[in-house]
This record gives C-alpha cells, structure tokens and sequence, in this order.
C-alpha cells in the first residue's frame, strides 16, 4: 500500500468520524421537531436535513476518490470544521432543545482542530468559531427565537469565546512541545 493510500484511508477514517458527529446533529434536529421545539415545519426539515447530508456527501466523495490528495491538506480538515461549525450553529438557532447539546458538538470540532489543523488555521477557525456563535446569539434575538434575554444571550457568547481564547492559549503551549521531540 502506497503512502498516499494510506493516508487517504487515514483521512477517510477521521471523516467517518466526522460523519458520526453530523448523524448526532441530524438526530438532534429530528428530536426537536418530534418534541414541538423546532421551528422548521417537516418539509422544510426534510430539506433542510438532505442539503446537509449532501454537504456531508461531497466530503466523503472527494477524499475517497482521491480528488484531494494533491492539496497541502487532502482531508480538508478546516473545510469540513468550517461545515460543521456552521451547520451546528445554524441548527442551534432553528430550534429551542438546550444549547448544551449543540456546544458539545461544537467542543468536539474544535478539539479535533487542535490535533488537526496548523496553528494559523487553528486561530483563524476559533475566531470564525466565536464570531459565528455571536451572529447566531444576535440572529436568534432578532427574529424572536431565543427564550433569553439579550443578557443572556450576549453572557453565552462572552463565554464562549473566553473558551476559545483559552484553546487557542492552550494549542500555541502544547503544538511545539512535539516539535521540540523531534529536535532532540
């Protein structure tokens, strides 16, 4: 087995993974809409739900047909962050089962980022991540979707953001600690 098959499996591996997390979100959204707290009508989540899935589709297709092995990151790790961040938070503002679950979600993209990604993408995606969660905080207000108040909803984003100021302190420490193994 060549090097190239081996970390296009490598690579396919980890979106297998990615793929799980997006069946969790799925599977979020479908409880919400069976609970009364989504604000999609069953069509629109029908929709809704296969334009995700597609979105999912073309990651799986692209790596396992080799069509990104020539890319400095043929498993496009910040592309399918970017995709499932903006998924996460786009279904977190579309319905009212607590935010807890989609932060989880959210935590668990970004801690594959830490492992994943260079440094520079890594800042680059943790502030993407913290001005995404903002506009949705900003959004949900607006259009009368959050049962809190502005307060709140401003205090969970500080947070927020506080957490991925900490990961990004935490990834400069910890990513040149193996680098310095290699020197030795």
């Amino acid at each position: 087995m060549s090097s190239q098959q081996t970390k296009q499996r490598i690579w396919l591996k980890n979106t297998r993974l990615a793929t799980f997390g997006g069946g969790l979100l799925i599977l979020m959204q479908v409880y919400a809409f069976f609970t009364g707290r989504s604000v999609l009508s069953g069509e629109a989540l029908v929709i809704i739900l296969l334009l995700f899935s597609a979105g999912c589709a073309v990651f799986v297709f692209l790596i396992s047909s080799g069509k990104t092995i020539h890319l400095r990151d043929g498993s496009l790790t910040l592309q399918q962050m970017v995709w499932a961040t903006s998924s996460t938070i786009l279904f977190m503002g579309l319905s009212s089962i607590p935010d807890e679950l989609y932060y989880f979600l959210l935590f668990t993209i970004l801690g594959f980022g830490v492992f994943r990604l260079a440094p520079a993408d890594f800042y680059r995606f943790a502030l993407f991540s913290s001005l995404a969660v903002g506009f949705q905080k900003v959004l949900v207000l607006l259009l009368g979707y959050s049962t809190a108040g502005l307060l709140d909803e401003f205090f969970v984003w500080l947070m927020f953001s506080a957490s991925m100021l900490i990961l990004a302190v935490m990834f400069s420490v910890f990513i040149p600690v193996p680098q310095r193994f290699l020197i030795s």
